[in-house]
């Protein structure tokens, strides 16, 4: 289950109740082998398997299925949704269990926050009652930014940390150009998870394999854009999501792990490429004559070469954004 500091625990079937795992057609489903695809039940090396049952998933069916999967270690073990389903639930229910039994003893302190607050919350426009936080991380900006990759910094991972560069990459986000024959795209990139990777051709060049306008691609990384996307990309990536069943809505648990993961990488590649901007902003306002410019730069540039800036920044994690469902 899923303990407080998003810690995982599973339960043993005995102790449940369940002499063995059964599947919803009732049968036994630890009597099928761990090489047989739990989709189209064929004999292959398994790519994919999930943490809490024997469920597990062929390379073919990795990719039209992986949006079933909630990944927690590396791109190979996550949680299938059936499993997720019952975690969330029980959280659910232990949450509830929670507020029922200290309700009593905050009723009076909550009672008081209310009327204190009633007046702000009017003020500014927040809703009171008909609203709650979901299990889901909010696919904005500063959430997305939080697992995104560059070009450069895939190639960067690739390069310098090639024993784990790939559970690092699956499951952050990345930004390719968009289909020209989707006359429904009005942008010429778009955002997309990176749900697998794949070698090809006699050079064993990287592929991401990524599902873009609801069908598998494999994308080289040379085609990886290396800018920052935009909050219209965003939208579209909200909208995507919401009207596509194949793509999942990833989780809060989901983001806070790839966030640990990708941070520091993230951070350091940011300074790296902020210190060379500034030098060039340094250079051009020296050469216009532009002193109080050339001043601001200078002194940005200063402060982010300090190593205790620095240290400062890596030990700054962001909060993820709970998704607010009305």
């Amino acid at each position: 289950m899923f303990d407080y500091q998003s810690r995982l625990k599973v339960k043993h079937p005995g102790c449940v109740g369940k002499k063995r795992p059964f599947t919803e057609d009732g049968k036994l489903l630890m009597n099928r082998s761990r090489q047989s695809c739990s989709v189209c039940c064929t004999r292959t090396p398994v790519k994919l398997s999930c943490f809490c049952c024997a469920k597990v998933l062929c390379g073919n069916c990795r990719v039209s299925s992986a949006s079933q999967f909630a990944m927690v270690i590396g791109n190979k073990r996550g949680i299938c949704k059936s499993c997720l389903d019952l975690v969330l639930l029980e959280d659910q229910e232990s949450s509830s269990e929670y507020e029922s039994e200290g309700g009593d003893d905050l009723e009076e302190i909550t009672s008081e926050d209310e009327e204190r607050t009633s007046s702000s919350e009017a003020n500014i426009g927040l809703p009171s009652n008909n609203w709650k936080q979901s299990y889901f991380a909010s696919l904005v900006a500063d959430n997305l930014k939080l697992v995104y990759l560059k070009k450069s910094l895939v190639e960067e991972l690739m390069k310098e940390q090639p024993d784990c560069w790939e559970r690092k990459v699956v499951g952050s986000f990345v930004r390719i150009k968009t289909d020209p024959r989707d006359y429904s795209k009005t942008n010429f990139h778009q955002l997309v998870e990176v749900q697998g990777i794949i070698r090809k051709g006699s050079n064993s060049e990287v592929f991401l394999q990524v599902l873009s306008n609801y069908v598998p691609r494999d994308i080289p990384v040379s085609q990886l854009s290396d800018c920052n996307f935009t909050e219209e990309e965003c939208e579209d990536l909200r909208k995507e999501v919401a009207n596509c069943h194949l793509l999942r809505r990833p989780t809060v648990f989901e983001f806070e792990h790839k966030e640990r993961e990708l941070h520091e990488d993230i951070t350091k590649h940011w300074i790296t490429r902020e210190l060379v901007r500034l030098q060039n902003c340094v250079d051009w306002a020296n050469e216009k004559g532009r002193r109080a410019e050339l001043d601001e730069d200078l002194d940005q540039r200063e402060l982010l070469k300090q190593a205790c800036e620095q240290e400062r920044l890596l030990k700054q994690v962001p909060q993820v954004i709970v998704e607010v469902m009305s």
